[in-house]
């Protein structure tokens, strides 16, 4: 669960799978399906491309554990697997694309979206900025499109906050399990609060529907605070804190809060740690970017 993620951006040939029916592909990808196909800003041409086209919807993929360029893959080996012994997952997927490809490029631009949100746009065309690019500000000054580029984003993190945006492009990862059996562990998110107050949705950073606390009344359970990153940490007493959040003067339980005694402090680090359960192979995500990126290629 990384707080921060590089954007990276891989130039790839584009093939004719980007055609892109439901149909099975090469590497590890068994089908893509798309669920919405729209005329970008209603049809609008892009210089001597023409109109470009968004189509949007999920990517399946089947791995073996036993591929040695899958075992390096935290918990694989603990996934569910089917009747052939691979393990399924899958990912959304985002691809704006000429209409006509024959007046494109014929080159992808590949976007490793950061916590769901494709960066593309906004690095190249001084676009806005969205998880779903629809309007004018979104498509920017259309520099990739006057130049032909397709664009395409696979998800590959299981954490993003699709209860809160449904358009963000996310992982589907399968939870790992010892033989059958819930696993659980101890995890220690972090958060700076923007700005202070007595209660604060530490979800923010971390999901909680992904991570939950295992048991909300564990006195094990710690919460720490310290002035940026490097000084020391100072313990918070267990009964100045609990889960849920201050509504209308009444304390509301909500697992995606913290309350804590005299409030949050703006700017201040907080370091929460608690056990939790069931574990997504979250190292899924970069066979994702690797099989969809080589499927396209190829």
């Amino acid at each position: 669960m990384n707080r921060y993620t590089r954007r990276i951006f891989g130039v790839l040939l584009v093939s004719s799978v980007l055609a892109l029916a439901p149909v099975a592909m090469r590497a590890e990808v068994t089908r893509v399906e798309i669920t919405s196909h729209q005329d970008v800003l209603n049809g609008k041409p892009f210089g001597t491309v023409g109109a470009y086209e968004k189509l949007s919807g999920k990517v399946y993929f089947a791995v073996d554990p036993n591929n040695p360029h899958n075992k390096i893959i935290a918990d694989v080996d603990k996934a569910p697997k089917n009747s052939q012994g691979k393990v399924e997952f899958s990912a959304d997927l985002l691809i704006i694309r000429p209409k006509d490809a024959a007046r494109g490029n014929g080159v992808a631009l590949f976007d490793v979206v950061n916590r769901g949100r494709s960066g593309v746009l906004s690095v190249f065309n001084r676009g806005k900025g969205s998880s779903d690019p629809t309007t004018e500000a979104d498509f920017g000054d259309g520099l990739l499109m006057r130049e032909g580029y397709t664009v395409v984003a696979v998800g590959w993190e299981f954490e993003v906050a699709k209860a809160r945006d449904k358009n963000l492009t996310g992982l589907q990862a399968p939870i790992a399990t010892d033989n059958g059996q819930p696993i659980t562990g101890w995890i220690s998110p972090w958060f700076i609060p923007d700005k202070s107050s007595e209660s604060y949705e530490y979800t923010t950073e971390y999901n909680t529907d992904v991570y939950p606390p295992l048991d909300p009344k564990n006195p094990a359970y710690r919460l720490t605070v310290r002035e940026g990153w490097v000084a020391t940490q100072r313990l918070l007493p267990r009964d100045d804190w609990q889960f849920g959040r201050l509504q209308n003067g009444k304390m509301v339980f909500d697992p995606n809060w913290l309350t804590v005694k005299g409030g949050f402090k703006a700017g201040m680090t907080y370091q929460f740690t608690y056990e939790s359960k069931n574990p997504p192979v979250a190292g899924l995500g970069f066979a994702a970017l690797r099989d969809m990126a080589s499927a396209i290629k190829n």
